[in-house]
C-alpha cells in the first residue's frame, strides 16, 4: 500500500503539483484501506525543501495544511471558478499556495535540541478559523486568515 509522492513549486510559480511515482491499493468490499504516503516535500526552491511533517485537509473541504519539520506550515486552497464551482479539494484542480497580504509565515518554535525527538502536532478548530499546532518547542495558535500567532 505504499505511495510515493513528490510535492514541487517549481513548475507553476506558488503552487502545488503532486507527481506519483508508485501507488499500490488493496480495496476490500468490507474496508477499504488508506493509501499511505511515504515523502512529501513543499519546497520553495530546490535547494529550501523541507519534509511535511503533518499535512490535513481543511474542515471546509476547500484546503491542505501541511506542517513542515523545519516548523513553517503552508496552506493551499483550491479556487471556486467554472472547472471548481464548489472550491472544494479535487484532483483535477491545482491548489494554489495562500498566504495573507501581510506576508506572514507561520513558524513554529523549533528547540535547538535533537529534531528526531519531536513529535510534529496539528489541529485545526472546527470552523477552519485557528490552528494550534507545535514541532517540538512550545505550543503555537494561528489565526488562518491573517497567520497572526499566539494571542
Amino acid at each position: 500500500m505504499p505511495l510515493e509522492m513528490k510535492v514541487s513549486s517549481s513548475a507553476i510559480g506558488t503552487s502545488i503539483g503532486p507527481v506519483v511515482s508508485k501507488v499500490e491499493r488493496i480495496d476490500s468490499p468490507a474496508r477499504p484501506s488508506p493509501i499511505l504516503c511515504r515523502t512529501v516535500t513543499m519546497p520553495e526552491n530546490t535547494e529550501n525543501a523541507s519534509k511535511v511533517a503533518r499535512l490535513l485537509y481543511t474542515n471546509s473541504g476547500v484546503g491542505v495544511l501541511a506542517l513542515g519539520t523545519n516548523g513553517v506550515q503552508k496552506l493551499w486552497k483550491w479556487s471556486r471558478n467554472e472547472q471548481n464551482p464548489t472550491g472544494k479539494a479535487t484532483a483535477s484542480i491545482v491548489p494554489q499556495h495562500w498566504q495573507p497580504t501581510s506576508g506572514l509565515i507561520m513558524t513554529n518554535d523549533i528547540p535547538d535540541s535533537s529534531e528526531k525527538d519531536a513529535v510534529p502536532c496539528i489541529a485545526l478548530s472546527k470552523n477552519d478559523s485557528y490552528v494550534m499546532s507545535a514541532c517540538g518547542g512550545r505550543v503555537s495558535l494561528f489565526n488562518m486568515m491573517t497567520f497572526q500567532g499566539n494571542f
